[in-house]
């Protein structure tokens, strides 16, 4: 994990003199740039998520509506982030930076008044570059709302996989949802959505990880059976326990550099197991697929 405790800027236009995560560098020098002219886009439709893509940094012009403490983050960004608040285009008053919060995101909160306008820098660690979410809401001191993909108290669960919301109807979690049948091979396609039901957390994720399906699978007769999850559109974990609330008997997250997961398990005929297919992070989304398939 990186922390990011400092950074220099450099010349002129978004950037100033040195400065590091906690203040000001400084008198500015007269200029003629405006406060804000290297923005690139603008926000004021907070709280809530604007989404885009980044190629090299992004500018952001955000205008808060409320005086609160505001967090900002980049969860659900598919690449590596850096986040940097700026009172302005020049550098000086530093607000907060951050680079890795939970996993590869990136998490920000300052005190701002009612209509305040700040600067939100979004890169990439490295250049990486890809599509970014980022998140904004006023921090509260539990979630408050369950089903409004805001982590608003800044603890990187959201909704249904926060302590707050677990006892909810809505956040309920069945165990196990699904069950496997047919003929082997077997080639399932379930959705994952952010915020769901998230109970289980596999030795070899994050933590955070995101919501989960489970699925029961009985033997069809003694052998070495592989359940992957090729296919599926988001980075994955797999795991199989021996029984719901059970012990893990395998865990894997990523098959080498790639990031579908596969685990291969000697089991008995008549013998069931809870497979669970989860998210690596907490804003996994989209298709999962589960393949099971007897090796010999």
């Amino acid at each position: 994990m990186r922390w990011m405790i400092g950074l220099i800027w450099v010349g002129s236009g978004c950037s100033g003199g040195s400065s590091d995560a906690t203040g000001d560098t400084g008198t500015p020098p007269e200029t003629e740039e405006t406060p804000f002219e290297c923005v690139t886009q603008s926000w004021d439709d907070l709280p809530g998520v604007l989404t885009g893509s980044v190629g090299g940094e992004e500018v952001i012009q955000i205008t808060v509506p409320t005086t609160a403490t505001w967090g900002f983050s980049t969860l659900g960004s598919n690449f590596d982030t850096e986040l940097t608040l700026r009172e302005d285009c020049q550098g000086y008053g530093t607000l907060g930076i951050n680079d890795d919060w939970i996993g590869l995101d990136s998490y920000v909160e300052t005190d701002l008044s009612a209509g305040d306008t700040i600067i939100a820098l979004l890169s990439g660690y490295g250049g990486e570059s890809g599509n970014f979410e980022l998140h904004a809401f006023e921090v509260e001191d539990e979630e408050s709302d369950c089903g409004d993909l805001l982590d608003t108290d800044g603890d990187g669960l959201l909704d249904c996989a926060d302590e707050s919301c677990a006892d909810l109807p809505q956040c309920e979690v069945v165990c196990p949802a699904n069950e496997l049948m047919g003929d082997l091979p077997i080639n399932v396609t379930t959705e994952l959505q952010p915020g769901g039901p998230n109970a289980i957390i596999p030795s070899c994720g994050d933590v955070p990880s995101g919501a989960e399906q489970t699925f029961a699978f009985t033997a069809p007769e003694s052998g070495t059976y592989a359940f992957n999850t090729q296919g599926s559109e988001f980075d994955t974990v797999i795991a199989v326990l021996d029984q719901c609330e059970g012990m893990e008997l395998a865990c894997n997250d990523d098959v080498g550099n790639r990031l579908f997961s596969r685990v291969t398990l000697e089991l008995k005929a008549k013998q069931t197991v809870i497979v669970v297919v989860d998210s690596y992070d907490a804003f996994g989304l989209g298709d999962a697929v589960l393949n099971v398939v007897l090796t010999e």
